[in-house]
C-alpha cells in the first residue's frame, strides 16, 4: 500500500517551462524526459507530465507523448488563459523553469552608448526581460497551493548586477534584467509569507551556443560557449543543492553566487 501510495504520488508530479522554445528550455525539456543516470536517484526521471508554453509551433519542437506544448504570443490574456485552463496540472508543479529572454531585434542591437538609446528596443527588452517572467510568476502564485514546494528557475544575467556593472553600455539589457532581479527580490518576500516552501532561482546560465548569443560569440573563448545540455545539466545539479532555508539565491552556472 505504501508503494503505491509513493507511486501515486510521483505520477502527479509535473514541470512547467515557460519560453519553451529556447535552446536551453528544450534542453531541460530533454532533460526531463531522460534524466542522467545520476540524476535518475534522485527521482528526476519521475516527471510525468510536462508543461510547455511557447511562441512557436509546437510541431517543431522536442515531442513525447509526456509534453504538452500550449501556443502563447505572451499577452496577459493568453497567459491568464492557459494558467486558468491548466490548473489542475500547473497546480501540481514541484518544478518551473520560466526561460523568456530577448537581447537583440533585427533592428536594433545592444547600445554603446547613451546616444544609442530608442524607446522601441528599450520598451522590447523591458517587456520581454522582465514583465513576462514576473506576470509568469504572479500567475503561478495564484495556482500553486500555500503548501506547495516548488522550486522555480527563472533566466536572469549577470550583467543585471548593480554592484557587478564594470564596463557599461549594453543600457537596456542592463536595465531589463535589473529590474528582473528587483522583481525576483521582492516577489520572494511575498512568497515568503504566502508560499513558505516555494524557492526563486535567479539563474544566469552563462553565455550559451544560442541564436540569442549567436551576434557575440566571436570573442568568446571556446571553453566559455556553453551547450544549451551542458547548462541544463548544471542548472539541474544546481536544483539538487540549493539550501531550502533561501528564499531565493542569485547563481551562475558554475554555481556560484551573484552579488545582486
Amino acid at each position: 500500500m505504501e508503494d503505491e501510495t509513493r507511486l501515486s504520488a510521483n505520477k502527479r508530479r509535473a514541470s512547467l517551462v515557460i519560453g519553451a522554445s529556447s535552446a536551453i528550455a528544450q534542453a531541460i525539456i530533454q532533460h526531463l524526459i531522460h534524466p542522467s543516470e545520476s540524476a535518475k536517484v534522485k527521482g528526476s526521471n519521475r516527471y510525468h507530465r510536462i508543461i510547455g508554453l511557447t511562441q512557436k509551433e509546437p510541431s517543431d519542437l522536442i515531442q513525447d507523448p509526456n509534453v504538452t506544448y500550449l501556443k502563447t504570443d505572451y499577452s496577459e490574456q493568453s497567459l491568464s488563459e492557459h494558467f486558468q485552463e491548466q490548473h489542475e496540472l500547473i497546480s501540481q508543479c514541484d518544478q518551473a523553469f520560466i526561460c523568456n529572454g530577448l537581447l537583440h531585434l533585427d533592428t536594433a542591437m545592444p547600445e554603446k552608448s547613451m546616444s544609442s538609446i530608442n524607446e522601441k528596443y528599450f520598451s522590447a527588452l523591458m517587456r520581454a526581460n522582465a514583465f513576462v517572467p514576473l506576470f509568469c510568476l504572479s500567475q503561478l502564485k495564484s495556482v500553486l497551493p500555500k503548501t506547495s514546494e516548488c522550486k522555480i528557475t527563472v533566466f536572469s544575467a549577470r550583467i543585471g548586477s548593480i554592484s557587478d556593472n564594470r564596463s557599461g553600455g549594453w543600457y537596456a539589457y542592463r536595465s531589463s534584467k535589473a529590474a528582473l532581479n528587483m522583481g525576483l527580490k521582492t516577489a520572494s518576500i511575498e512568497l515568503a509569507r504566502s508560499h513558505p516552501k516555494v524557492k526563486l532561482l535567479a539563474f544566469h546560465p552563462g553565455t550559451t551556443n544560442t541564436p540569442l548569443s549567436k551576434p557575440f560569440q566571436a570573442r568568446v573563448p571556446k571553453d566559455k560557449l556553453f551547450t544549451p545540455e551542458y547548462v541544463a545539466q548544471q542548472l539541474f545539479a544546481l536544483l539538487a543543492k540549493v539550501s531550502p532555508e533561501q528564499s531565493i539565491a542569485f547563481m551562475d552556472w558554475n554555481h556560484q553566487s551573484i552579488d545582486w
